[in-house]
């Protein structure tokens, strides 16, 4: 498994749109992000989401500060990850839109004259 460290910064630079020169880094860190997305999409599946929010407020409630930071940094994480997803499905979905009227335009461009389609 490659360091925490390095996969954080190489992510980073891929989602800033930097170019990394060092493909092995690329490659372990989406292999990292493919793994540990595995596991996070397992846990919000079986209702993990809320029973984070519970376990924050246990953790409060017994002065344990230390695990409700835990908590928030990975509730955090969590909204973080879907905000991403969010934000890629919306660009794919206007990304087909696009091109869906492309393909519908260069129909009727090509359709015989005085006939619609």
């Amino acid at each position: 498994m490659s360091d925490p460290s390095d996969v954080k910064r190489v992510l980073a630079r891929l989602a800033n749109g930097e170019s990394t020169d060092d493909y092995r880094a690329v490659v372990d860190a989406a292999a990292d992000a493919v793994t540990h997305l595995s596991d996070a999409a397992a846990f919000v599946a079986a209702d993990g989401r809320q029973r984070l929010a519970d376990a924050i407020d246990a953790a409060e409630a017994a002065d344990d500060h230390p695990a409700a930071r835990r908590g928030r940094r990975a509730q955090a994480a969590l909204d973080d990850l879907r905000t991403a997803l969010e934000a890629a499905e919306s660009d794919a979905v206007e990304s087909d839109a696009v091109e869906s009227d492309a393909v519908e335009s260069d129909a009727v461009e090509r359709s015989p004259a005085g006939t619609e389609q």
